[in-house]
């Protein structure tokens, strides 16, 4: 096969899906997942309830203000969660939420539904086996006996 003729049927058969994306450029480095991100939006993530929290005790006339306990409480859970928010833990998550299309799964993309939708096929035993159901059973529940 010629290399043009492989290449176009590559592309009528829908191969360059499977293509890694290119790696972003600019300023798309540091909005896009990855560590780049993880190094300004950690810190920013964290600050912003830590600055929260010293708001909502400020207003509460809580004093100190800026007390360990509750710094330190709030400090130990959001940071984590700015981590994995930057890391790009949620991404798929945020996009479903907010009712946008979800992107594919790049992990996914390579099988198809087909694959494991089929049953694979029995091989005959020399036992019969019985069901107590059958396949269009409105209950789904199909106890099989030997």
């Amino acid at each position: 096969m010629t290399e043009a003729a492989h290449v176009h049927a590559q592309l009528a058969h829908g191969h360059d899906d499977h293509a890694p994306k290119p790696p972003p450029t600019g300023w798309h480095r540091f909005t896009h997942a990855g560590w780049l991100r993880v190094l300004w939006f950690t810190p920013l993530f964290g600050c912003f309830w830590l600055g929260i929290t010293c708001l909502i005790r400020w207003a509460a006339h809580w004093d100190p203000i800026w007390a360990a306990a509750p710094i330190l409480t709030v400090g130990l859970v959001v940071f984590p969660f700015g981590f994995l928010i930057a890391i790009g833990g949620f991404d798929y998550w945020f996009y479903y939420m907010s009712g946008r299309p979800t992107r594919p799964d790049p992990s996914r993309r390579s099988r198809s539904p087909t694959s494991w939708a089929r049953p694979a096929p029995i091989a005959s035993t020399s036992r019969r086996r019985t069901s107590s159901c059958t396949p269009d059973s409105p209950t789904r529940r199909c106890v099989r006996r030997s």
